[in-house]
């Protein structure tokens, strides 16, 4: 999970501009990316570097699904649109964020802690990618400024 102080900076950088947003984690501004420096905003990026399974691995390979999770719904809560929305079900978490939506699903029926993420933008289907996650990827306290119900 994101440390109190860092959840409190990205929530804070998302009621600035779009163009002048800049990552809490790797100091890159929202809509760039550097290939050496993997990131969970690279999430957020629209087009191909938002949507490639290999590009998704190596920040999995830096990120645990557990902070993703909570990235994202930091991300989803502070911009506070009527498309944002972080919703808990039995199999994992649906968060979704002005025309992207990501599903963090527990995969059922296999003996390996594992993660299904579903990335859609759009509407449309765009890409799935399993990630091997710990069994507490998905004990995700909400934060003390959730609203009820998320």
């Amino acid at each position: 999970m994101l440390p109190p102080r860092l959840r409190e900076k990205l929530r804070d950088s998302f009621t600035q501009c779009d163009v002048e947003r800049m990552c809490v984690l790797c100091h890159m501004p929202l809509q760039a990316y550097r290939d050496d420096v993997p990131c969970l905003h690279w999430l957020l990026l629209s087009g191909r570097r938002g949507f490639s399974a290999t590009d998704l691995r190596r920040v999995f390979d830096q990120f645990d699904v557990r902070m993703a999770v909570d990235y994202l719904r930091t991300v989803a809560m502070a911009d506070r649109s009527a498309r944002s929305s972080f919703e808990r079900c039995d199999a994992g978490y649906v968060i979704r964020w002005r025309r992207r939506q990501w599903v963090f699903a527990r995969e059922a029926g296999t003996q390996s802690h594992c993660c299904l993420l579903t990335i859609s933008g759009r509407g449309e289907y765009a890409t799935e990618l399993r990630i091997v996650s710990t069994c507490t990827d998905f004990d995700v306290e909400p934060p003390d400024d959730a609203a009820p119900g998320t």
